[in-house]
């Protein structure tokens, strides 16, 4: 795989406070492929068993730690930048004062991967 993040995940908002769950947030990224013809790339994201933060993917979902954009990407050869969408609320767990999400760039061997984190005051 030759995606390259250009930019590194930003999540919108950065700070969350415990009363604003649910909230919906925008994970945004600047990618670009090392093929002249770009490539697809496979998006997960994923959240730290251990605490009381879980995905929404759609209302009236189950909630889940994992979250799989449906389709792969085209990530183009010049810089892109993506933006996703999705919905944090509070489930079962241990309350935490920051949560990390886990974004994984995956072609068929999985080998990208790239971490940022927001915080709940």
């Amino acid at each position: 795989m030759g995606a390259v993040i250009v930019q590194r995940m930003n999540v919108e908002p950065d700070e969350v406070p415990r009363n604003g769950l649910p909230a919906l947030l925008r994970l945004r990224q600047t990618l670009r492929s090392t093929n002249p013809a770009g490539e697809p790339v496979r998006v997960s994201y994923t959240l730290e068993d251990d605490n009381d933060i879980w995905f929404r993917p759609a209302p009236g979902a189950a909630l889940t730690k994992r979250f799989d954009l449906a389709n792969p990407r085209q990530v183009p050869a010049t810089p892109h930048v993506f933006t996703d969408a999705v919905t944090i609320v509070r489930g079962p767990g241990a309350p935490m004062d920051v949560v990390q999400i886990v974004q994984i760039l995956c072609d068929p061997n999985c080998s990208s991967r790239d971490v940022n984190g927001f915080q709940l005051v």
